[in-house]
């Protein structure tokens, strides 16, 4: 059976307090990360209405080879510049119209 909190030694309900305050950290973690997700899909998406496939891309970045790596790196890791990659997704977009 539960305890109510006034039934706690203090060394329980500071045992409870301790968890209690890392759940909601490690639940706020959380929700930031799916925010995090559905920002990085729309990236994606506009590169999509733009008729840009990443995947095709290659990139200057130190630790991607394709632009897709290269924009998911720079939004988890702050790895390269959006300089560099609006350069890259501006030569990208290039090639796709001139191919259509």
């Amino acid at each position: 059976m539960k305890k109510a909190i006034s039934e706690l030694s203090p060394e329980e309900a500071l045992e409870k307090s301790v968890l209690f305050a890392l759940d909601r950290k490690l639940q706020a973690a959380r929700n930031a990360q799916k925010i995090a997700d559905q920002r990085l899909r729309a990236v994606f998406e506009e590169l999509e209405n733009l008729c840009i496939d990443p995947s095709e891309h290659p990139t200057a970045a130190e630790n991607a080879t394709t632009l897709e790596e290269a924009i998911s790196c720079y939004v988890q890791y702050g790895e390269y510049t959006r300089s560099g990659l609006f350069r890259e997704i501006k030569a990208a977009y290039g090639k796709e119209a001139g191919s259509q």
